[in-house]
């Protein structure tokens, strides 16, 4: 029975060394996984950074390019002189001409030709000459640019289609050529064809928070909070408010937050992580930003990790059924061994008693003779 029982606890103790292991083993699985979900979603923001860095550098070069071909437009004599006749005598066909022509050899990223009044400091102008179709152009917001004297305007056309604006003073500063880059075209270009995940996108907004180029063509032109709230008032948006107000400080960043997947019918709250970086000019930025779905980075360990506990769960529990059984083996041959044990000392004390009888009887049979 002591036996027994000093089996009986080592078993015990072995259960629970078991669970301790477990319960050690676990924690140390939940830990390693955080760290490595942690790690894998740093990787992530910074990968997202530099497509966003790259983004903005493409349209820092992009813009400086066509303000670069605006220089060289404006040193030509032909428009020099076509620019005066104009101012002259009010002739608009040779400088219509001119820009005609000179929109033929052009990338079709620009959109049209502008001679304009100077813009006063509300942004409004008037759109004297155009080189191309003849279109109704608003100015919604403007900057300076890069270069003494230049401007870029977020121009916005009946249609609502929206381009970038590059004039620099042309003629002696009596009026301003412009350059209307298409902002979709441009975004085609360096932008569109980056797969970010496989609900990501990339965006470009003006520093005011107005979308200028998104994958969802209405919300091209909306306030990214105001304009969205108009859309969908029910839709929780104060993660997305603070992101933006970041943005709007022209800081360079990543960011998790909670917001919606806009490219979907009926958009659904999802955990987002964006990287965010300005596309400086002199005193005025726009924003790019890459967006990609949380969970495409975290659920694939989260299940590595649920498979593996999985798993874990199962050696232990085999693990507890075998010693389960091993001790219910180990009980009955420890039973059987206290039996045998217990009938070796019956025996054994019968066997003495058996003697002893013998012995008795044989003392009374020498007394009898004695007697």
């Amino acid at each position: 029975m002591k036996r027994w029982r000093e089996t009986n606890v080592r078993f015990h103790l072995g259960i629970a060394a078991a669970f301790a292991l477990a319960a050690a083993l676990a924690l140390g699985l939940v830990y390693s996984f955080n760290q490595y979900k942690d790690q894998i979603i740093e990787e992530q923001e910074e990968q997202l950074l530099t497509i966003a860095k790259a983004v903005s550098n493409s349209i820092s070069v992009y813009t400086d390019f066509y303000f670069a071909d605006l220089l060289d437009v404006n040193t030509y004599d032909e428009y020099q002189e076509a620019g005066k006749l104009y101012l002259e005598t009010g002739e608009e066909g040779p400088i219509r001409k001119f820009l005609t022509e000179h929109m033929r050899i052009q990338n079709e990223d620009v959109s049209n030709f502008l001679v304009s009044s100077d813009p006063e400091n509300d942004g409004e102008h008037e759109v004297l000459i155009q080189g191309g179709e003849d279109r109704t152009y608003t100015s919604v917001n403007y900057f300076d640019g890069k270069e003494k004297d230049s401007r870029i305007d977020i121009l916005r056309d009946e249609e609502n289609q929206f381009y970038l604006g590059l004039s620099m003073p042309t003629l002696d500063g009596s009026l301003r050529l412009y350059f209307v880059i298409n902002i979709e075209r441009m975004y085609q270009k360096v932008a569109s064809y980056i797969k970010v995940g496989q609900n990501g996108y990339v965006m470009i907004k003006d520093s005011t928070g107005r979308i200028l180029m998104h994958p969802v063509k209405k919300q091209i032109g909306k306030d990214v909070i105001s304009g969205r709230e108009a859309m969908y008032p029910d839709f929780d948006l104060s993660e997305l408010e603070t992101l933006i107000e970041h943005q709007k400080q022209g800081r360079e960043a990543a960011e998790i937050y909670h917001s919606y997947w806009w490219t979907d019918e009926v958009p659904k709250r999802v955990k987002k992580i964006a990287a965010y970086t300005p596309v400086w000019f002199q005193d005025d930025f726009i924003i790019v930003s890459a967006v990609i779905d949380y969970d495409e980075i975290a659920a694939p360990i989260s299940q590595a990790m649920i498979s593996i506990s999985l798993l874990t769960i199962a050696l232990m529990t085999t693990f507890v059924v075998v010693l389960y059984k091993l001790r219910i083996s180990s009980i009955a041959r420890t039973r059987a061994e206290e039996e045998n044990e217990y009938l070796r000392e019956l025996n054994s004390k019968l066997e003495e008693l058996r003697r002893r009888q013998e012995q008795m009887a044989h003392n009374q049979r020498l007394q009898l003779m004695g007697t």
